[in-house]
């Protein structure tokens, strides 16, 4: 696993910094379980006002608009941002890989 990261926590309110972490852990956790794949990419940026979360596998990838009954990760994580007025973008193509991207306002 690759982490990068240009921000320090004192920069990002404490509310962001659990569904941060929240969102990260939920993205890890379903590569971990579903992608097969050798390597994952973390990245945590900050630009201007906007907290950006990528999460990136090289897997088998799946389709983003289907999930399977009893999981709730990806509708959890999007729930989440929601509440927060960001916005979660899933790409994933099959036989590539997985991307999560996430941005979250630092305002309320």
């Amino acid at each position: 696993m690759e982490f990068s990261h240009d921000i320090h926590a004192d920069q990002i309110p404490p509310r962001l910094q659990r569904a941060a972490f929240r969102i990260v852990q939920e993205s890890l956790a379903n590569a971990c379980r579903h992608s097969k794949s050798k390597r994952l990419f973390v990245e945590v940026t900050l630009d201007g006002d906007v907290l950006r979360i990528q999460v990136r596998d090289w897997g088998v990838g799946f389709d983003p608009e289907k999930t399977t009954p009893g999981h709730f990760g990806l509708n959890g994580m999007r729930q989440r941002v929601k509440l927060l007025r960001g916005t979660a973008t899933i790409h994933s193509e099959l036989g590539k890989g997985t991307c999560v991207t996430v941005e979250l306002p630092l305002a309320p």
